[in-house]
């Protein structure tokens, strides 16, 4: 079945300038590294550090992609806001700028029932141009959708996506395979370190952070994963596993996006500058980050076909 929405979707990181303002060149690199491996960029999500941006910066970044993207590949933004009127604005202008789909995490000041989630997103997919996209992440909204509420949503003509960052092994088996065979609805994961046997059990598409890094890793995995490879599948999410622990082990998630763009700097992707109130690694933490992550470098390139090591520099 080929469903339209699948794949190895990254969510991209927001690359900064100096002085706070989006950095083109940097997007049009990021963006041209991830389509190069088939890689969907999604923006402003959590890794995205779209909470901390502000209207305009938010329209630049979805623009800027979109237009790196050049219709190569599918283009995913979030929305913000904790009003349905607000999100839709932001749709509005989102979609117009030619995005592919919209992704919604539940509003997160009011503690939602299931119900009420249900009727959030209703009332949102009614009023969006296009194509919408439930996020669940727990860890930042403190709620959980339901499995059962998504699979009601499931049927509404302009939902056509689920992306569940929730760590739970038993509810990525009872999701897996929930969907896989609706060819109008697509379960992505964002809990990347369960991607194989995620993708192995039904999933149509993961969402892993490590992709901004080595979204070829990420595109042999799925392909190992669909020739029936476990083996090989399961070594490369070994190798990525390992590449992330140097930005994960040890940081709050704040401090984990600031560890990944010192990495991506490392590649002569993107530079260091955080958005408010998250602040950059400081030098001496950075500069042992890149002495650490040295030794992958040479698995990095063997998977990833680019040469990281000629363009290393450390911080």
């Amino acid at each position: 079945m080929d469903k339209k929405y699948k794949g190895i979707v990254v969510p991209m990181v927001t690359p900064l300038t100096g002085d706070g303002t989006l950095d083109h060149s940097a997007v049009t690199r990021i963006v041209e590294h991830l389509a190069a491996h088939g890689a969907s960029p999604f923006v402003l999500g959590t890794t995205g550090e779209g909470v901390s941006l502000g209207q305009y910066a938010r329209k630049q970044v979805v623009e800027a992609v979109v237009r790196a993207s050049d219709g190569k590949v599918q283009v995913y933004a979030g929305l913000r806001g904790h009003s349905v009127d607000d999100a839709v604005v932001e749709g509005d202008v989102f979609f117009d700028s030619g995005v592919d789909a919209v992704v919604a995490t539940p509003p997160c000041y009011y503690p939602a029932t299931q119900s009420q989630l249900a009727d959030y997103y209703t009332q949102l997919a009614d009023a969006l141009p296009g194509p919408l996209v439930v996020y669940n992440i727990p860890a930042t909204t403190g709620v959980s959708i339901a499995l059962e509420t998504v699979d009601a949503l499931a049927d509404h003509q302009q939902i056509v996506g689920f992306k569940d960052s929730e760590n739970n092994s038993e509810r990525v088996a009872l999701a897996a395979g929930r969907w896989k065979d609706r060819p109008d609805f697509s379960y992505f994961l964002g809990w990347a370190a369960a991607a194989v046997p995620a993708l192995s059990a039904g999933a149509d598409g993961i969402v892993p952070s490590a992709g901004n890094l080595c979204p070829g890793w990420y595109r042999d995995l799925l392909v190992a994963v669909q020739a029936g490879d476990l083996p090989r599948a399961e070594h490369i999410q070994q190798q990525i596993q390992a590449l992330s622990q140097h930005y994960q082990k040890g940081f709050t998630l704040g401090e984990s996006l600031a560890a990944l763009k010192v990495m991506m700097s490392a590649f002569r992707l993107c530079g260091t500058v955080m958005a408010p109130p998250l602040q950059a690694l400081p030098a001496e933490r950075a500069h042992r980050l890149i002495s650490a992550v040295k030794q992958s470098y040479r698995e990095l390139e063997a998977l990833n076909d680019i040469n990281y090591t000629s363009t290393i520099n450390q911080p």
